[in-house]
């Protein structure tokens, strides 16, 4: 896996960006939408993605950044 170092401002603003999207998720599928992203319904669903972003901004607060 390649590293990507990225400073604390630009971490926290990835961060934000993150759980602003997360919200979103959670608010699409709190209103009945459909929660499946593709056709195929085995395939990547709403709370994959969704936890997929939540383990990113917890690796990513919990990384340490450059200076």
């Amino acid at each position: 896996m390649n590293h990507i170092a990225l400073d604390a401002a630009d971490a926290a603003e990835l961060i934000e960006i993150l759980e602003y999207f997360i919200e979103t998720l959670d608010r699409v599928a709190t209103h009945h939408h459909p929660t499946q992203l593709c056709a195929d319904p085995t395939s990547y669903d709403i709370d994959d993605l969704r936890a997929d972003l939540a383990r990113l901004v917890d690796h990513l607060k919990l990384s340490a950044f450059a200076p």
